[in-house]
């Protein structure tokens, strides 16, 4: 854990040129308690069952936590009942509205849904732009992007999606969904979606 946080930062560090003043760390502050409520298999995972590990696990997130200032970093956020994803989306479009270009350094393609209000930094993609975004997703706009991973599902978030619709299938009655629930006005052929597809949507 201690290994990989330096070499992230010490790539931020390089890349991005930022001063200390300008990066923040931003923690998980336990599971939504809104989206359990709602579907209380959210993110659903198997304990570990090797003690040590877990032990050697929170041990060097505790050493994180500790000495994290000196590692070059204003400082860390964390909110408890609060997702690390929630917090950076109500940062970036704080910062956004403030005249400023946040830049998020992440691997979650959850936070793609950022890039209309802050610059997306990928580990192993580099900088993101909407366009790009755009075109991983097969979206015409970034509003559309939960949608379809509502239609798709999401495994390692434990969300079912659409029965009968997958990761293709999603992108191509995405256009329909999308009239169907007035989110816009394009055009969308009835015939790609059919009985069994529009009564399971």
């Amino acid at each position: 854990v201690v290994y990989g946080f330096l070499q992230n930062m010490n790539w931020i560090r390089q890349k991005l040129i930022l001063q200390r003043e300008q990066i923040f760390v931003i923690w998980d502050g336990g599971r939504s308690a809104f989206r359990k409520a709602k579907l209380p298999e959210y993110k659903a995972r198997k304990p570990l069952t090797d003690e040590q590990e877990f032990h050697d696990y929170l041990s060097q997130l505790d050493a994180l936590n500790r000495n994290i200032l000196h590692f070059g970093i204003r400082g860390q956020l964390k909110l408890k009942g609060i997702e690390a994803d929630d917090l950076i989306s109500a940062m970036a479009h704080t910062l956004a509205a403030g005249g400023h270009m946040p830049i998020v350094y992440t691997s979650d393609r959850d936070l793609h849904q950022l890039s209309d209000v802050a610059m997306i930094y990928d580990p192993v993609k580099e900088i993101l732009t909407t366009e790009d975004v755009l075109a991983l997703h097969g979206v015409k706009a970034i509003k559309e992007i939960p949608l379809l991973k509502a239609l798709q599902g999401d495994k390692s978030d434990k969300i079912p999606g659409v029965p009968g619709i997958g990761k293709v299938k999603a992108a191509q009655v995405l256009p329909f969904v999308l009239k169907t629930f007035g989110i816009s006005d394009s055009e969308a052929d009835p015939e790609i979606a059919a009985p069994g597809v529009r009564k399971a949507i």
